[in-house]
């Protein structure tokens, strides 16, 4: 059976993620969606995407991207992750932390995620000035 890709029932943008092994529950720590940098052009050290995805079968490849709304531009795109759904009812956490993320200028940007080369979800993220 080719693999089926998951709806995301929450994507969050945020400082950190932090893994509790005794519960196997993560912690968003600094939930954003906005901040306002010191100056342009600014690196953002580190930004971290969490997705709970659900109804996905198989093997499903997973790529997050950095566009700027206004522009169309990738500011950023990671490597791609291989998530394995075992069935259909099966809920998977993903994370990943972006580093050196680089931003020119004031505006809104789409934090993207794919699975299979398909557009799943997305959240907004604006760089104030």
């Amino acid at each position: 059976m080719a693999s089926v890709i998951p709806v995301a029932k929450a994507l969050y943008l945020c400082d950190n993620i932090l893994a509790d092994v005794t519960r196997v529950k993560p912690h968003l720590v600094g939930v954003l969606n906005a901040f306002r940098p010191p100056a342009f052009p600014h690196v953002i050290p580190q930004l971290c995407v969490f997705a709970q995805l659900v109804g996905g079968h198989g093997d499903v490849r997973c790529v997050v991207r950095v566009v700027n709304a206004q522009t169309r531009d990738v500011a950023y795109q990671s490597t791609e992750r291989v998530i394995r759904f075992d069935d259909r009812l099966q809920t998977r956490y993903f994370s990943l932390r972006l580093a050196q993320v680089t931003v020119h200028a004031p505006g809104e940007f789409w934090v993207e995620f794919h699975c299979n080369g398909q557009f799943v979800d997305a959240a907004v993220l604006r760089i104030l000035g």
